[in-house]
């Protein structure tokens, strides 16, 4: 694996065998190529430490929040980047579910593992789902699609050593105007994201992605196929269009869950 130097520097080795599961390999097929995860993940990885703590003031928040929340009982615990973060009405939309938001910024997979401890730990969640799409930007600090389904991987396992018997939902990256250079990247990370949760039990993979093309039947890596009248003004987020596309998705699968619980 590829490693980022620059000073200073943190660094975190994750190694972590999935004892709970029986992997042999996932196999999927993406863009006429065959790749592989296996059950033994190793991620050595040096991030400079501005990286992974460049939204340090929004955890200081979320510490203090977490001080001074009256219970961490929740529905639904939301995890991920801006496009938790910048939903509004998330509050309203996902009514009657009491929801616990523990989003930030441009949050990337790598910096969340480092803040798990106040993002992720001893919340009491009946079903947890989880967005990030920022380690794919076309930007130095990218990372390949395999180091990003081991480092979800890691994530998610995890998750699931916390909670056991919580379902968790993982929607795959969007696909927006903004990046849609980024699309093959994208659609090949999305992919071993549902090839993952088809193996692994309690994490379903949410598609949400295909419902956000003109005609989703057609090329995924088509920028033109994008839906043009779902995003604010950067092309990158969404407007309230794009969020009830979410909503329409999302909310009856977490009612479900929620209900079965």
């Amino acid at each position: 694996m590829k490693h980022l130097h620059s000073k200073p520097v943190a660094t975190y080795t994750l190694v972590l065998s999935l004892l709970l599961c029986t992997f042999t390999s996932i196999k999927a097929v993406a863009q006429d190529q065959q790749v592989r995860t296996h059950a033994t993940i190793t991620v050595d990885r040096l991030d400079s430490h501005k990286f992974i703590t460049r939204y340090d003031k929004d955890i200081k928040r979320y510490f203090q929040e977490n001080i001074d929340l009256e219970s961490k009982d929740c529905d639904v615990l939301f995890l991920g980047s801006s496009s938790i973060n910048m939903w509004s009405t998330i509050y309203d939309d996902m009514a009657p579910l009491n929801i616990i938001r523990r989003s930030y910024g441009g949050s990337a997979i790598r910096d969340m593992i480092y803040n798990y401890d106040v993002i992720a730990r001893d919340y009491n969640p009946r079903a947890i789902v989880l967005y990030c799409e920022n380690d794919i930007t076309g930007g130095k600090d990218d990372i390949t699609a395999l180091e990003i389904i081991d480092l979800f991987r890691v994530f998610i396992s995890k998750l699931q050593t916390e909670y056991a018997d919580v379902p968790i939902f993982l929607i795959g990256m969007k696909p927006s105007p903004a990046r849609g250079h980024l699309l093959p990247m994208q659609v090949r990370v999305n992919q071993l994201f549902h090839d993952f949760a088809s193996i692994t039990e309690g994490v379903e993979y949410l598609d949400i992605p295909t419902l956000m093309y003109s005609h989703p039947e057609n090329d995924k890596l088509n920028p033109e196929n994008i839906r043009q009248d779902i995003w604010v003004e950067d092309r990158l987020h969404m407007n309230a269009k794009g969020y009830k596309i979410w909503t329409d998705a999302l909310k009856p699968k977490l009612i479900e869950a929620v209900n079965n619980k």
